[in-house]
């Protein structure tokens, strides 16, 4: 009964006893390390794990130094693919005496590249700021990869503005055809920012679908007096004038 109910675990389970024999491999373990348990019992967890390209010593070390490990996330290259886990090693005992240990496998692949996908489109988003004048930036959105993957690094925005000294920053949407409440939320938020450290902020080339479903969400950029421009032209050459 207790095998069945660790074989429809969700976490992966490697065993073995104090002579680092396997000793059991629960269902998932076996699909997430695309091994067969039944070649697994008996052998030695290194000697039967050596054969996946990149296996690293994690369970066999922790029954060795007799610590308990903990890894947030490790890359192994399966089969040419990244697979990525999180681990957490157990020391089994009884009384005092070590009987074995077992490791608790998550696979997480999805999620952290999902994550790095996501940072890689925050950086582009939010890191091109282009100076085009004394204090005046331009930061060109760029079209993303996916509805729900629309999102901008206000952080990062915001210092880098501090380190070229911005005053002025145009956002400009010329190239976005698309928006969501997502986007509109964080521009919204992001604007709002910028204006409380004293950076005045413009929006220039917002296209037609994207003015309809700015207007739809509900939400209202609180632009400098609540203006926006149909082309980054019509700022800079604004902005221009004032200086004159």
């Amino acid at each position: 009964m207790l095998q069945q109910a660790l074989d429809r675990s969700d976490i992966g389970i490697y065993m073995i006893d104090k002579d680092y024999k396997t000793v059991f491999v629960n269902k998932k373990c076996e699909e997430m390390l695309n091994i067969n348990r039944e070649d697994a019992i008996g052998v030695h967890i290194d000697e039967f794990l050596s054969r996946i390209d990149g296996y690293r010593r994690f369970l066999s070390l922790s029954l060795e130094n007799r610590e308990e490990y903990e890894k947030s996330r490790f890359e192994y290259i399966w089969n040419g693919e990244t697979r990525i886990f999180t681990a957490k090693t157990r020391i089994l005992k009884d009384g005092d005496t070590i009987i074995g240990a077992y490791v608790e496998f998550i696979e997480v692949t999805s999620q952290v590249l999902k994550e790095r996908e996501l940072g890689r489109i925050i950086k582009e988003l939010s890191s091109n700021i282009i100076p085009v004048m004394d204090r005046i930036g331009v930061l060109p959105m760029q079209p993303t990869v996916g509805n729900d993957q629309i999102f901008l690094l206000t952080d990062y925005t915001l210092n880098r503005c501090s380190e070229l000294r911005i005053e002025h920053l145009i956002i400009d949407l010329t190239a976005v055809y698309s928006i969501n409440d997502s986007l509109v939320s964080e521009l919204t938020q992001l604007i709002a920012a910028l204006q409380l450290l004293g950076t005045e902020v413009y929006v220039s080339g917002i296209q037609p679908m994207v003015s309809a479903a700015i207007v739809s969400s509900g939400y209202a950029f609180p632009v400098k007096d609540g203006r926006t421009f149909a082309h980054l032209s019509q700022v800079l050459k604004e902005l221009g004038n004032d200086r004159s």
